[in-house]
């Protein structure tokens, strides 16, 4: 659920709500790859470089071989 208000919350343009979210829902489910690299991206589009790779680098690491991260 907390994963879905933040993708909302992306596509409505509000980052801080977004972000919010996505902690969230990682919080719930740490392994969660979706919020993950939401919250990656996310994180990019707001000039977060080094929360961006942080993120990117766990998601990466649950998935090693998804192509996403």
């Amino acid at each position: 659920m907390h994963h879905l208000l933040g993708q909302i919350a992306i596509d409505s343009r509000e980052p801080d709500v977004a972000r919010e979210s996505l902690r969230t829902a990682i919080q719930f489910y740490p392994q969660h790859l979706p919020s993950l690299l939401d919250l990656g991206d996310l994180y990019l589009s707001t000039g977060e470089a080094e929360r961006a790779r942080e993120t990117l680098v766990r998601a990466a690491s649950l998935a090693p071989q998804d192509p996403r991260p």
